[in-house]
């Protein structure tokens, strides 16, 4: 399908061509759109294309009148300064939505951020965390050696007493069965 046929369809359907007769007044020249006079006593037809709602009645000639006022304002040619102001406020428009789209972009950035920032600050909580539990592992094993030496210590100074009270026993018989036997 053609890609325009909406616009088409808006433009094409349900239209009517419509002639409109200015009379001028008797007190004010008739202007035109390149800012010339016409004659007082010229009539001014203007051809319109004015779209029929389905819902509009004919037979009113208020709702008719109004609904081609207005259809005939929303159709009549811009003139260049209309289309100046037209185009100002649609850039102006634009301007005020690429502003609330920079501001979000940059409230994003923000977030990610501070987001970041969290997860480092995490990160470094985590390693000095760790840091902290490697200390504590390596006293805890310096205290464990520390124990196994004092134990093998320990054990070097029992079997050290064990054997000098072994030697004092011998010495002791010996003294004994000397005196014995002298």
């Amino acid at each position: 399908m053609c890609p325009y046929y909406d616009q088409l369809e808006d433009i094409y359907s349900g239209r009517k061509d419509v002639n409109v007769v200015v009379v001028e007044s008797e007190d004010r020249p008739l202007w035109t759109s390149d800012n010339s006079v016409i004659d007082q006593e010229s009539i001014v037809e203007a051809p319109f294309l004015i779209e029929l709602d389905d819902s509009s009645n004919l037979n009113d000639s208020n709702s008719t009148e109004l609904s081609f006022v207005e259809k005939t304002k929303m159709k009549a040619q811009k003139t260049s300064l209309a289309h100046l102001v037209s185009i100002e406020s649609n850039r102006s428009q634009f301007r005020e939505d690429r502003l609330k789209i920079d501001r979000e972009a940059l409230n994003l950035q923000v977030d990610k951020f501070m987001w970041n920032k969290e997860l480092e600050e995490r990160k470094l909580k985590l390693e000095e965390d760790r840091k902290e539990m490697d200390e504590r592992k390596l006293r805890l094993e310096e205290r464990q050696m520390d124990l196994k030496e004092k134990q093998a210590d320990n054990e070097f100074k029992l079997k050290q007493q064990e054997l000098e009270q072994k030697e004092r026993i011998l010495k002791l018989e010996l003294e004994v069965q000397y005196k014995n036997h002298n």
